[in-house]
């Protein structure tokens, strides 16, 4: 009984193993119970009320172990979580809160200090006050939420091969301007309905942060809208969020940058080479002049696939982090009027290759602005 109960529990775990499948402990040893006591049952058959107690005794076990295993998952732990992490040079301590915030359906969103505390947006634009005190944290629903039109998108984008959960915020900053007054930029997607396209978009609402919390609204206005409004694209019925962009920073109280990702419109993927295109705004690091009327833009530099790391350091110098296709993750110290070669010029290769259709001279980026750094391989 031994013998066979361990082959077949070996193979049954194999199984999960290889499927990556993720169950509760309780309920492994109860199968290995079960089984353990199945195979033995031919030895009892003559006793039929030893049969009836295992029998009992198995089912008790599984009630058991099913019954742990529901509590497990729907009760959220409680209280922070402590746990190291190893790195290469050091290890790092992570005080987490699991459940703090609800989860949301939608990828991305974005995080951004407010004085002693920190505003969250989900990548369905609802927002949190977030205020730590010690091993405690206190999270607050703001009523108000970043306007992004998720519904539109989803009830008229109905194919099966769009990612729709892509469709999301993606990124937050907050400006202090003053000890009672702040302005929060986000920057998310757009669908247009009507058009059947969608767009980036950056808001920006201004107001004292303890009014901004309360309000059931938020008087947001829009600051940039990305051009042209792009279409999903009819060959594949795909939407290439991920490649998004929209960090955020500021040169100083009413210059701000934006980076545009390319959506995956750089003439591979799609016919159109927006980053090299100086009438789009996609691959883009876009200036947007706050103190204009119009709040005019510019274009900062060029030739971006997927900017999601932006800062400015003391000194003036702009350094941005940028996801290249496989192989071509990069590190770019940013300098107005430059162009990063992409997609002409990359050290990552297209994904199930080994190279960039593009690319002049595979593994090399040496014709147009280089990066100073590049993880190879990513």
């Amino acid at each position: 009984a031994l013998t066979i109960t361990t082959a077949i529990f070996g193979l049954a775990l194999l199984a999960l193993f290889g499927l990556q499948v993720v169950g509760s402990r309780m309920v492994v040893i109860a199968m290995f119970g079960g089984g353990l006591v199945l195979c033995g049952l031919p030895f009892f058959m003559r006793r039929p009320h030893v049969v009836y107690v295992l029998i009992l005794a198995m089912v008790a076990a599984a009630s058991l172990g099913l019954r742990s295993s529901s509590l497990k998952a729907s009760v959220a732990p409680t209280g922070p979580r402590e746990t190291v992490l190893p790195s290469t040079l050091y290890s790092v301590r992570a005080l987490s809160f699991p459940n703090a915030v609800p989860r949301s359906s939608v990828n991305g969103g974005g995080l951004a200090a407010v004085g002693n505390q920190f505003l969250l947006t989900t990548g369905d634009g609802k927002l949190y006050v977030l205020n730590r005190q010690q091993r405690e944290l206190e999270v607050r629903p703001v009523r108000g939420r970043v306007p992004i039109n998720t519904e539109s998108f989803r009830s008229t984008v109905s194919n099966d091969k769009v990612e729709v959960n892509l469709f999301r915020v993606t990124g937050l900053l907050v400006h202090e301007v003053s000890p009672t007054t702040i302005r929060v930029f986000a920057s998310h997607h757009f669908w247009k309905e009507h058009e059947g396209c969608f767009v980036l978009r950056v808001w920006m609402v201004e107001g004292n942060p303890a009014d901004l919390w309360q309000a059931d609204e938020l008087a947001w206005s829009t600051v940039f809208e990305s051009l042209p409004c792009l279409p999903i694209k009819e060959q594949y019925r795909q939407f290439a969020g991920n490649a998004s962009g929209g960090r955020m920073v500021l040169l100083d109280d009413n210059t701000l940058l934006v980076t545009v990702g390319d959506h995956e419109f750089d003439g591979v993927n799609a016919a159109e080479d927006y980053p090299q295109d100086a009438a789009a705004s996609y691959g883009k690091i876009v200036l947007i002049d706050l103190a204009s009327p119009t709040r005019a833009t510019r274009i900062f530099t060029m030739g971006h696939r997927n900017a999601q790391g932006l800062t400015v350091k003391s000194d003036g110098t702009i350094w941005a982090t940028e996801h290249g296709p496989h192989g071509g993750d990069v590190l770019n110290r940013i300098v107005t009027g430059r162009n990063y070669g992409w997609p002409l010029e990359t050290y990552g290769t297209n994904y199930q290759s080994r190279g960039w259709p593009l690319n002049r001279s595979q593994g090399r980026h040496d014709m147009i602005t280089p990066p100073v750094f590049a993880w190879v391989p990513s």
